[in-house]
């Protein structure tokens, strides 16, 4: 174990920043959802505008993914040196640029970037959310994907833009000090439950095929801006999801779980069904799938009196099944299996969700 991650005396609690330094840190966390909605989105665009092809470019939905996981990893000496890391990231931006377009090496360099950017983002955010709301905080990551079309047109140069503004980002940025939460799960910290499996599931489930999608709508209208408009539009009903279930006054969770995962299961074999025939019908119903999607916050409420989570599994299990739906998702693509198929394999995997959370809730009786 890292002496540095070994329990010890509480710090004295930090001062309240004064007005300026709230501005500035309220200003970091939004910045920083932008970028990782831009990154998330334009890794993908990026190696299409480079010519790499679909598998290369799922490749870089592992890579945005990746970083995810690495967060737990980090420990406090290594998030001392953030602003040395971002420099790293800087370099190999510029790096990727230069090199001609299309090479191993430049992808290669361009995935460890993205693989960087993807937790370095996570954890400047992490330092400066406070309680801003979760739906302003989805709002201005739209606000990315909406963007990230540029990256097939600028890719290069935005690749090693990012990150300069990180680097300036970082300079104000206070150093999220929580120690290594991978150590801290190992050590029980987080208590005895250490993954949700009904939350692994259904991120999953979203997962494996909203990148697909994504390329799909890209090699359908060839256009990567509307495709990215696309993306956005599935978004809409995500973030509007559990506002509108909450102003029900409603507090029959299940049902809402019950019927979101029933009609995003429905609505993703419409999709198969469609999309050979009308992509335009496919990516309406694209959209409405987001109502599916948006109810992940009842997995949470109705196992909140029945099993205890502390926040940071809910965030590992989310960011697990992040992960796993995209390995899926590179699998098929790495094999030439159209991609439509991981649709019929979200449906399966939104079902298996329902069947998980039932069993699991029986369980905890």
């Amino acid at each position: 174990m890292n002496k540095n991650d070994a329990p010890a005396a509480r710090a004295p609690a930090p001062r309240e920043p004064d007005a300026r330094g709230r501005r500035i840190t309220v200003f970091t966390f939004y910045a920083t959802c932008v970028l990782s909605g831009a990154i998330e989105l334009g890794g993908i665009f990026w190696a299409l505008g480079q010519g790499y092809g679909v598998v290369y470019a799922v490749g870089m939905t592992v890579a945005y993914q990746l970083g995810n996981i690495f967060l737990f990893l980090i420990t406090r000496r290594i998030r001392k040196l953030q602003s040395l890391f971002v420099c790293v990231a800087l370099i190999l931006g510029r790096a990727v640029a230069l090199l001609p377009g299309g090479s191993a090496v430049a992808y290669a360099l361009c995935f460890v970037e993205v693989v960087l950017l993807s937790t370095l983002l996570q954890t400047m955010r992490s330092a400066v959310k406070g309680s801003e709301p979760r739906w302003r905080k989805r709002v201005f990551r739209v606000v990315g994907f909406a963007v990230s079309g540029v990256f097939f047109f600028a890719g290069n140069a935005l690749m090693a833009a990012v990150p300069a503004l990180l680097l300036a980002l970082s300079v104000v940025t206070p150093r999220f000090d929580d120690g290594c939460w991978a150590a801290r799960l190992i050590r029980g910290e987080y208590g005895d439950n250490r993954l949700c499996v009904a939350m692994v599931l259904h991120q999953m489930h979203y997962f494996v095929y909203c990148y697909a999608m994504l390329i799909i709508a890209f090699l359908g209208t060839g256009s990567p801006l509307a495709a990215g408009l696309w993306f956005v539009g599935n978004w809409v009903p995500y973030i509007a999801t559990e506002p509108l279930a909450k102003a029900t006054k409603s507090s029959n969770w299940m049902v809402f779980f019950l019927g979101g995962h029933i009609l995003v299961s429905t609505v993703l074999l419409g999709m198969y069904a469609v999309l050979s025939h009308s992509l335009t019908a496919a990516l309406i119903l694209w959209v409405l799938t987001g109502f599916g999607g948006g109810n992940v916050f009842c997995i949470k409420q109705l196992f909140e009196c029945k099993r205890s989570y502390h926040s940071q599994i809910w965030v590992l299990s989310e960011n697990i099944g992040h992960l796993l739906g995209v390995a899926a998702l590179a699998g098929i693509a790495l094999a030439g299996i159209s991609l439509d198929i991981t649709l019929l394999i979200a449906a399966a995997l939104a079902l298996s969700t329902v069947v998980v959370t039932y069993y699991s809730l029986h369980r905890a009786e």
